[in-house]
């Protein structure tokens, strides 16, 4: 029973881009609860220097600062996100592994 409960909470490649791309939740899929939580911090000024990109004006030399400044901001904060895009398959494989090395263990 204990087995069936283990390869039941198997992760899953697919769900895990799910919650990357929808919820912008990777860590959260495989119980990082504390990564999570920086990550949000991190991704959240991402979006707002991404959308608040959309909204200034070019007029004069401070809003053309104003855009550097928010698209230097912008690149800085996606450091994290894109990285994680690329890590997230050995992260699932890691939690499995653990996971298959109790099952190892149980039999």
């Amino acid at each position: 029973m204990y087995i069936k409960q283990l390869k039941a909470d198997s992760h899953d490649l697919r769900i895990t881009y799910f919650y990357y791309f929808i919820l912008q939740a990777p860590y959260s899929y495989v119980g990082n609860w504390g990564y999570q939580i920086i990550y949000w911090m991190v991704a959240g000024p991402l979006y707002a220097c991404i959308f608040s990109l959309f909204g200034v004006g070019v007029e004069t030399e401070l809003g053309f600062l104003d855009v550097m400044g928010l698209l230097v901001m912008a690149v800085l904060f996606s450091i994290w996100p894109v990285n994680m895009f690329f890590a997230l398959p050995n992260l699932v494989k890691k939690e499995n592994l653990r996971l298959y090395e109790i099952m190892k263990n149980k039999e």
